[in-house]
């Protein structure tokens, strides 16, 4: 079965017309069942994201339009998990960076003459507050090697993804 994505059609009939060549009245009505079938999240298609696979039924007697890039499934699939991936670690690079500037204002705060004066007098929260301080620096050290560990397991995973595409 061949594979084609999403690109934000407003209702299955589209998707059909998009995708098979010269439909009748008849042959639409068959395809748009066909597709429900074989893609039952296209029952809701205003929640669908573009870029969803949908699984493009062979139906005898009809062909599909070879205007549309029916790739193999497999490149397909590779393509879509390497953009996610590229995409994942672009927005945690951004989550880590913005992590690493909590902890710091964390950090300054804990360490704040006005804070510092706050709790001068009292045993607990002075202690509470030098573990809190020595928590917020280990974490401030380890959230990088952290990323790095997780960019380069994504790094390894793209160059398998494109060795599977050559």
């Amino acid at each position: 079965m061949r594979i084609a994505t999403f690109r934000g059609e407003r209702n299955v009939a589209d998707i059909a017309e998009n995708l098979f060549a010269r439909l009748n009245d008849t042959q639409r009505e068959k395809v748009v069942e066909q597709l429900l079938k074989a893609n039952p999240q296209l029952r809701n298609i205003s929640k669908m994201k573009k870029g969803t696979i949908l699984r493009v039924p062979s139906i005898p007697d009809l062909r599909v339009k070879t205007t549309r890039s029916l790739e193999n499934s497999s490149d397909q699939v590779a393509e879509e998990l390497a953009d996610a991936l590229n995409n994942f670690e672009a927005r945690m690079q951004k989550r880590t960076e913005a992590e690493i500037k909590n902890t710091q204002v964390q950090l300054s705060v804990l360490k704040s003459d006005n804070f510092q004066a706050m709790i001068a007098d009292s045993e607990i929260p002075n202690v509470l507050a030098k573990s809190t301080a020595e928590a917020l620096e280990t974490r401030t050290k380890e959230l990088p090697k952290r990323h790095d560990e997780v960019s380069k397991a994504i790094r390894l995973g793209l160059d398998d993804l494109k060795k599977m595409l050559k």
